[in-house]
């Protein structure tokens, strides 16, 4: 294993999973790699202390996450190898694109009325 520069992070493996499962302790996902994306779809469980604390939050069924296998060489010229697990963060709304879209809707809704038919 031969890493880059001090501290720096080398990807090696990644693969994106979805949880499947989640138990007292653990969760299973189902793992697409993403190195290699005509491999099989594989299934793995992981620890749910493995995550970090605010990714814990995040863990729910069909949740999307990364794992990265890498390595980082440390000051003293000794490699490590890292693994990361970390959940995939959707990008918040701000107000105004919620007003935004209800104008819009409220237009549509003007333009093509919803009927019901009686009979």
């Amino acid at each position: 294993m031969k890493c880059e520069a001090a501290g720096a992070f080398q990807l090696l493996q990644q693969w994106e999973g979805t949880v499947t499962e989640i138990a007292e302790s653990e969760f299973t996902a189902e793992l697409r790699d993403l190195t290699e994306p005509a491999n099989y779809r594989e299934e793995a469980t992981f620890d749910i202390a493995q995550l970090p604390a605010d990714d814990q939050a995040l863990l729910a069924l069909g949740a999307v996450f990364r794992w990265s296998i890498g390595c980082r060489t440390l000051a003293a010229g000794r490699h490590e190898r890292v693994s990361q697990l970390r959940f995939v963060r959707s990008p918040a709304w701000r107000q105004s694109d919620i007003e935004d879209i209800r104008r819009r809707a409220r237009r549509l809704q003007t333009l093509f009325p919803l009927t019901t038919s009686s009979g």
